[in-house]
């Protein structure tokens, strides 16, 4: 059973998942920061962010390490499920103020706190390490992303066929063992 509360996460501005064991109740739980309201705002109260951490909580069930490529892939694919369910590339819109410098494009008009509609490559610099994990996560949603939209554009034959392999992933898994 999955337990939400709004609270305070490392950062106001940041929601995080909790495995059952991380937690003192033994449940899973989501816990949300409300924003600090110049950077984001509004995390409660967005889809896109509930759905995120709840996509965590199903991926959890396999991959479990959080570390390394595990971690990148956890954020990519739970980006992705969020992308499926609205049929929209752009997560976050609302969590991202007017003037912040946290969502792309940065103080632009309908800003995304992360994109699946992008260019990244396995190549790009983006795949450093010293990268923070959503944003490298983004070529794992924008690969699913591109397959949806070239091969089949039925996003829900996509987001199926990623849960269902979803299981094949080791607990702890690289990149390879996610394209393999």
């Amino acid at each position: 059973q999955l337990h939400a509360k709004v609270g305070t996460p490392p950062t106001v501005n940041n929601a995080l998942y909790k495995p059952a064991q991380g937690t003192e109740s033994g449940n899973p739980t989501i816990i949300i920061g409300d924003g600090d309201g110049t950077i984001l705002r509004n995390l409660p109260l967005d889809s896109d962010v509930v759905q995120h951490e709840a996509g965590h909580h199903v991926i959890f069930r396999h991959l479990t390490s959080t570390e390394g490529d595990s971690l990148v892939l956890h954020e990519g694919l739970a980006d992705f499920f969020v992308f499926a369910f609205s049929g929209d590339a752009c997560l976050g819109e609302s969590i991202c103020p007017d003037d912040t410098n946290a969502c792309w494009p940065p103080g632009g008009p309908n800003t995304c706190l992360r994109s699946a509609d992008n260019n990244y490559a396995i190549d790009d610099p983006a795949f450093s390490p010293s990268y923070p994990p959503h944003l490298v996560g983004q070529v794992i949603s924008g690969l699913l992303w591109d397959l949806y939209a070239y091969y089949s554009h039925e996003l829900d034959d996509i987001a199926v066929l990623t849960f269902k392999a979803i299981p094949f992933l080791r607990e702890e898994s690289t990149f390879h063992d996610f394209f393999v």
